[in-house]
């Protein structure tokens, strides 16, 4: 079972105009031991619950507590989210450059609010977690009541569950509030700014810098459908920067980047393949925008090259950490067209022929041997 946990900051009426919704994705069993520990916390400092804006400003229930220990607590509490959370979501608009989707989200809470939820279900399909979903917002927001029918007749699942709760009885709402407020706070004073060509107002909090050494993504909404992307920590960016443009016309949800008019699919999950008319193998893929199935077509000869072309795009990812494993279920050596070639028949599938060098393949017959 997986958790998110969401709450909102800032206000469109309220000069600058920026508002988010954000929290945290986190496992059921990870959830009650976060829990635990941060009622702990906030034990050791005296007060009944966290509220990231009162203890920034040391108003009530802090303001007993002096800057150094209300500091300490915070750090505290971000060590708990570190430890516990999956990952970090923040959805943020600014008034000046947001257009409402006409037909889509009747406000910008209930919008924000249903992008929380289909991060988390993204997250999911891409870390390929099949789980159901409680979904937990921060209840007494003027559109909650909006956004519950909206998301409510959304979800994916008959065991998913959506609840608004008050962050003083629902503890890891707590961390959320952290989250909400520093992100706005950091969009507030840099991030649009940035965005806008201007100077920053200030430099990001060290506090918000501690927290996102811990996976997180910003996601901008900007006007006709753009949005931006901000991953952390830095090292998880692409060396490339881009502006999204989302569209939504076509049968397939599809973004475009920069000015270029291409669009791209991007894919949530590969679900079968079979043969086509004009004997064409037909490849299915999820999109990973939204719930849309859809299927591209290859003969022969540009399915091996298709196939060539995603394990040596994979080249981009070298430092990412994850070991890509196909299933074998035989290696042999074989003379194809006067060239030494391992051929690996993959379980339930085709073969693939990887060209060695006569060292290599000298190698690879001894292992075979031995194996033997």
């Amino acid at each position: 079972m997986f958790e998110g946990y969401f709450d909102e900051s800032g206000d469109f009426d309220v000069d600058p105009g920026v508002f988010c919704v954000a929290g945290y994705f986190i496992t059921s069993d990870a959830a009650r031991l976060m829990d635990d520990k941060w009622g702990a916390a906030l034990n050791k400092y005296g007060v009944p619950y966290f509220h990231m804006v009162d203890c920034a400003h040391g108003n009530p229930p802090f303001k007993d507590i002096p800057l150094d220990g209300r500091i300490e607590l915070v750090k505290e509490l971000i060590a708990l989210i570190k430890q516990y959370t999956q990952s970090g979501f923040a959805l943020l608009a600014e008034a000046a450059s947001y257009d409402p989707p006409p037909n889509d989200a009747p406000n910008i809470y209930t919008y924000c609010a249903e992008g929380c939820v289909s991060a988390l279900r993204m997250f999911l399909e891409q870390s390929r977690i099949d789980s159901s979903v409680a979904y937990i917002f921060e209840a007494g927001h003027k559109n909650g009541h909006s956004a519950y029918n909206h998301i409510a007749r959304k979800l994916k699942r008959e065991t998913d569950s959506l609840t608004f709760a008050a962050k003083a009885q629902v503890r890891l709402l707590q961390a959320a509030d952290l989250l909400a407020w520093q992100s706005c706070k950091y969009a507030k004073d840099y991030s649009f700014a940035r965005m806008r060509g201007d100077s920053p107002k200030r430099h990001p909090r060290k506090d918000f810098v501690s927290l996102m050494e811990h996976d997180h993504t910003f996601m901008y909404m900007g006007p006709s459908g753009a949005m931006g992307i901000e991953l952390w920590p830095m090292e998880k960016r692409s060396p490339v920067t881009a502006q999204i443009v989302v569209g939504d016309d076509g049968p397939v949800p599809y973004w475009r980047e920069d000015a270029d008019p291409t669009p791209i699919f991007p894919v949530g999950e590969t679900f079968g393949w079979r043969m086509g008319g004009g004997r064409m193998a037909y490849v299915g893929f999820n999109s990973s925008l939204k719930q849309h199935r859809f299927a591209l077509a290859f003969d022969e000869a540009r399915l091996f090259e298709a196939a060539v072309a995603f394990l040596r795009a994979t080249a981009l990812f070298k430092d990412g950490g994850v070991l890509p494993v196909i299933n074998a279920e035989k290696l042999s050596v074989e003379d194809i067209q006067n060239e030494s070639v391992m051929r690996i028949d993959i379980a339930g599938g085709g073969s693939i022929g990887l060209k060695l060098t006569p060292e290599t393949i000298k190698e690879v017959t001894e292992l075979l041997k031995r194996k033997r």
